[in-house]
């Protein structure tokens, strides 16, 4: 009697994707052929980080809160008891009063009237007209004093 042959059916037929993992090679497949992410140089993403960080700084002075410098005197004992001394800075919320109202004791800021500003010195501009530019561009970002006159006084009384 003759013994059968064991048949490698495997090698003669083609091979049958498993569905399952046909679509895991696939996906394998698709991340092996697309090429990864360049990364930026440090000069290009330079100044896109620069554009950003003032773009939220104009932002968020506009809009939520900026530092004022007291420029007088007359509240130096008031913030912290020094005498003497001027110039501290003061971070303004932009916000609040739009929901309640000032309080006594609350520190604000405000444009002063025509009256109380014009026997005041104008701010002493550069005779440079780059210098004069920059100053501009960095009162808008907060980053140099602004123009007007801006007056930072405690609340002691409101009406009524």
């Amino acid at each position: 009697m003759v013994e059968p042959v064991p048949s490698n059916a495997a090698e003669d037929e083609p091979e049958r994707p498993d569905p399952d993992e046909s679509a895991e090679s696939g996906k394998r497949r698709g991340k092996r052929h697309r090429k990864p992410k360049k990364q930026r140089s440090f000069w290009v993403e330079l100044p896109i980080l620069i554009v950003v960080a003032l773009v939220l700084a104009f932002v968020f002075q506009h809009f939520f809160a900026r530092v004022y410098t007291i420029p007088s005197g007359s509240m130096e004992t008031t913030l912290h008891g020094c005498t003497g001394c001027y110039g501290d800075k003061v971070l303004v919320d932009k916000i609040v009063y739009d929901f309640t109202d000032p309080t006594p004791g609350d520190v604000v800021v405000f444009k002063g009237p025509e009256p109380w500003t014009e026997n005041d010195a104008p701010p002493q501009e550069s005779g440079n007209a780059v210098v004069r530019f920059f100053q501009s561009i960095g009162s808008v970002f907060g980053l140099a004093p602004p123009d007007e006159r801006d007056f930072v006084k405690r609340i002691i009384a409101t009406g009524g």
